[in-house]
Order: structure tokens, then C-alpha cells, then sequence
């Protein structure tokens, strides 16, 4: 880890463990969507990680599945706030 300081100097340096955080995507180049461009690419992953961030922070599904499956006359099968699957989807 760089403390600060010159680059060039090994004494800038500190080494560090980490955790492994979660794990939010897994896949290939090959997803649809993923771009030609490296401006391209970056919008999807920059893309990916909000999707994951912001369906990590939704209430909605959370707390108001009940209010949910009572608005529907049914359990939801995805959170109309995020996206998130809550149930099987059946045809």
C-alpha cells in the first residue's frame, strides 16, 4: 500500500493483507452490453456496481414486502424499486 511520497521509494510503500470483499459480478467479455471501447466497458462495470450497490440499499423489498404482495393480490416477484428478484417468475 502507497503511504505517500515519492513512487520511486521503497520506503513510500507498506505491505498489506485484504479481505476479499463481496463478490457482485462474474461473467466473460462475452455479456451483452459490455461494450468495444474501453470508455464502453467502463460504463458497464461502473453500471454493474451501481445496480449492486443500489439493490443492497433498497427498503422497499425489504420492508415493504408485505405492502408490496397487498397492492398486487399477490407476493412480488421483483422489487418495482430496484429489480430485485424476490420470487420464482412464472409464466
Amino acid at each position: 500500500m502507497w503511504l505517500g511520497g515519492d513512487f520511486d521509494d521503497p520506503a513510500s510503500f507498506e505491505p498489506r493483507s485484504s479481505d476479499a470483499g463481496d463478490v457482485i459480478a462474474e461473467g466473460t467479455i462475452a455479456v451483452a452490453g459490455y461494450g468495444k471501447t474501453p470508455l464502453d466497458r467502463l460504463h458497464f462495470i461502473v453500471n454493474v456496481i451501481r445496480t449492486h450497490v443500489r439493490r443492497q440499499t433498497c427498503t422497499v423489498h425489504v420492508d415493504d414486502r408485505a405492502a408490496l404482495a397487498s397492492l398486487l393480490g399477490r407476493p412480488p416477484a421483483w422489487c418495482p424499486s430496484c429489480g430485485t428478484r424476490l420470487s420464482s417468475v412464472t409464466s
